[in-house]
């Protein structure tokens, strides 16, 4: 058991990949176990529902912490919590930098969806407010030698999370985890994969990394 640089206990790394139909969920090799749904009739105490409940979901990311207490209370019984919205639907990647906001009626292949991620954009602030927040995010991910999304990703497993992504089946499913080398031999040698240092037992972010992400929330 180790503790995260948020200050919550996570378990000794990320070393899995968990896949649902629409899906991937980081996970580490004790919590790829299937668990039982639904809650007991019964009523034992708190501690006993971390392994009789399926994992709660909450959106938290490096920009929208609104279910930090949902978080805490989880930390405190032991419970892992599944996160949403690690990358904003795809906006956090290097691609959207400087640049305009993605066209709902062209639509984007590396998206989730424009019209979710255009509402998700208007929660946080707008769309100065992402790319101030992405120029953050890309320097970090510069000065460690990976991904913006991977950066945004790694945030979410030190916060005490596992990160939930949609899957998406083509060149592009391994972006999201800040890979490009599917379609190039020589990156690939044939086969998908992702930055490394999101894989790392312990993590690639710093106390300035923290500090300066800690500075991008926007939903409280």
């Amino acid at each position: 058991m180790g503790r995260g640089l948020h200050g919550t206990e996570r378990k000794s790394g990320v070393q899995g990949l968990c896949f649902s139909r629409a899906h991937l969920v980081l996970l580490p090799p004790s919590f790829l176990l299937p668990l039982p749904y639904g809650m007991p009739t019964s009523s034992p105490p708190l501690t006993s529902y971390a392994s009789q409940t399926s994992p709660p979901q909450v959106e938290h990311s490096v920009l929208v912490r609104s279910a930090q207490p949902v978080l805490d209370l989880c930390a405190k019984y032991g419970i892992k919590v599944l996160a949403r919205g690690g990358t904003l639907g795809g906006l956090l990647s290097a691609k959207y930098l400087g640049a305009p906001p993605p066209d709902p009626v062209r639509g984007d292949a590396d998206l989730d969806s424009v019209p979710g991620c255009l509402d998700a954009v208007n929660n946080v602030g707008g769309w100065a407010r992402l790319q101030a927040a992405l120029a953050v995010i890309k320097g970090i991910a510069d000065k460690h030698g990976v991904k913006p999304e991977t950066v945004a990703l790694r945030w979410q497993i030190d916060a005490g999370c596992f990160p939930l992504v949609t899957t998406r089946w083509s060149s592009r499913v391994w972006r999201q985890f800040g890979y490009e080398g599917w379609s190039s031999f020589e990156v690939s040698g044939g086969r998908p994969g992702v930055d490394g240092p999101l894989f790392q037992v312990e993590s690639f972010l710093d106390v300035e990394d923290v500090r300066a992400l800690a500075g991008l929330a926007a939903v409280h």
